[in-house]
């Protein structure tokens, strides 16, 4: 008799690839006690699927979910209990949740079936998918601590940083993360992955190249009563301009609505924090950030007018450099970040930065048009 199994496919994308996949896609035929059945959703804590009996409540299912990245697949092996069945029809859908599971490992030739010594059916993504030799992913539950970003993967696996996945996305959890040096990212209807990159795109606030151009710019803004910087002026707007900003060469957004829910609850936490160029009594542009004490991680922005991101970027590193702030993180490389002075580091500097930076009480978030003298009158130009 075969064991009670279901395969899900997560497709996943490279760190430089911020856009958002296709939803995944059940393996075809999934295994449900032998009979096929379809897949309707996956999260972090739990998944449901469709099928053709009845199960009893508590009843354990066994899961593979494939990390899909290149056409590799990389399999992590978990359970998932019964707590839920509604008749459907002819059919029943299952609700379950996942049960802790902590490592992403190899499968032999053959699939999960021939793993337990079994000739019965798999996919075919599994008899052709090459599998990877030392692939390990660990797979959180909420309030589970982090691993440490060391364990990364490298420049070796398909996705360079990518250190876990699950968990949530909660105050607490974010928090940890960001003081450790990780992040989230991850598109509409893949479970919550969890990022920390070798090297770590930074700007040192006293690197910021304020080019003759953007300089000039941000003297014109400074100097009209009509323009003006707004700290947290309306965060909530910020977030989803920029969620629903549209950016080249990418088809939706990572920004996804569980992200905008998670740290809106951020902000209101006292962590997350907005930075708003107003021009006539309107949002021109913007971008969103996190601090916990002097560390400073960028998110994203995005602009109406032009320009009027770069300003409010330009007021971040003055306002960093008032409260004594020298770095501020940007996650991954951009020509348009180095045009602007940031550079790389190692992770290990960076993780070592952000611990000591952390430690210090956070400046008051608000902004004095004085802090413009601080590029102004001392730019470092370009």
């Amino acid at each position: 008799m075969q064991p009670n199994g279901i395969t899900i496919q997560v497709p996943i994308q490279r760190r430089d690839e911020r856009r958002s996949s296709d939803r995944y896609v059940a393996a075809m035929p999934v295994r449900v006690d032998g009979e096929e059945g379809t897949t309707r959703d996956l999260s972090t804590s739990g998944l449901s699927f469709v099928a053709d009996r009845d199960y009893a409540i508590g009843a354990r299912i066994d899961v593979v979910i494939e990390y899909i990245l290149d056409g590799h697949h990389y399999p992590l092996r978990c359970q998932a209990e019964v707590v839920r069945v509604q008749p459907t029809g002819a059919s029943f859908t299952v609700g379950a949740r996942l049960l802790p599971q902590t490592e992403v490992r190899d499968m032999p030739e053959g699939g999960p079936d021939n793993a337990e010594g079994r000739a019965g059916r798999c996919t075919a993504q599994w008899a052709c998918a090459p599998q990877p030799s030392t692939m390990h992913l660990p797979w959180l539950e909420p309030g589970d601590p982090f691993p440490d970003p060391s364990r990364a993967w490298d420049d070796q696996q398909p996705a360079p940083g990518l250190l876990a996945a699950g968990g949530a996305l909660d105050v607490d959890s974010l928090q940890r993360a960001y003081a450790g040096g990780i992040f989230p990212w991850f598109s509409e209807g893949q479970p919550i992955l969890w990022w920390s990159t070798d090297p770590r795109m930074v700007l040192f606030t006293d690197e910021f190249r304020l080019h003759r151009s953007l300089r000039k710019t941000v003297a014109r803004f400074a100097a009209n009563p009509r323009c003006e910087i707004r700290f947290d002026g309306d965060f909530d707007a910020v977030i989803a301009a920029c969620a629903g900003s549209e950016r080249p060469g990418q088809s939706g957004t990572w920004i996804v609505p569980a992200m905008v829910s998670a740290y809106r609850a951020f902000h209101r936490a006292g962590y997350a924090h907005s930075v708003e160029t107003w021009i006539d009594g309107r949002l021109a542009g913007g971008l969103y950030c996190v601090v916990i004490g002097r560390a400073v991680f960028g998110e994203s922005m995005f602009t109406r007018v032009p320009d009027a991101s770069k300003i409010a970027l330009a007021a971040l590193v003055a306002w960093c450099r008032q409260a004594g702030v020298r770095m501020i993180d940007c996650q991954q490389n951009t020509r348009h970040l180095a045009s602007l002075g940031a550079r790389e580091i190692a992770r290990a500097e960076f993780v070592q930065q952000v611990a000591r930076e952390r430690q210090h009480e956070a400046a008051r978030w608000q902004f004095e048009p004085v802090y413009w003298n601080s590029l102004l009158l001392h730019p470092t130009s370009a």
